[in-house]
């Protein structure tokens, strides 16, 4: 190893969660697909909170099938950030 390289520190990613499947995963494609189309043509009517609503209740209601499921306590975090247990 060279004396003068610097040793850099990265944070290896863990696989996909268990939770996240193709209905979920579309929907927060579509709402990250309209959120970008609003930033580039600066038009608000294409955006509509249904799209962010829709794929927030997707992705919860995934979390707690999945922790049901698999009898796993699952952490979600509801709109202000805090942590809320499943049991």
């Amino acid at each position: 190893m060279d004396k003068h390289a610097t040793l850099k520190t990265r944070r290896i990613r863990e696989g996909s969660v268990p939770w996240i499947n193709k209905d979920v995963r579309k929907e927060l494609f579509e709402r990250d697909y309209l959120k970008c189309k609003v930033i580039k043509t600066n038009e608000e009517s294409v955006w509509n909170t249904s799209s962010t609503n829709l794929a927030n209740i997707a992705l919860r209601q995934a979390k707690k099938e999945c922790s049901q499921n698999s009898k796993i306590q699952i952490p979600i975090q509801d709109t202000f950030g805090k942590q809320l247990m499943i049991f």
